[in-house]
């Protein structure tokens, strides 16, 4: 799931973070859940930073 928090303010050109969630059902090992989360700073034009 793609969220935009925030927009053009002062030192955030743009924020948006990124989530997902999965659960995989394996016949011979169970369940397994997997998970990502990741965050989209930019700056200014041309200087971004990213981090998951």
């Amino acid at each position: 799931m793609f969220l935009p928090v925030l927009r053009d303010l002062l030192l955030v050109e743009e924020l948006n973070i990124d989530v997902a969630y999965r659960r995989s059902d394996y016949n011979l090992v169970g369940s397994v859940d997997t998970y990502k989360g990741s965050i989209d700073w930019a700056i200014a034009s041309g200087l971004r930073f990213r981090g998951g």
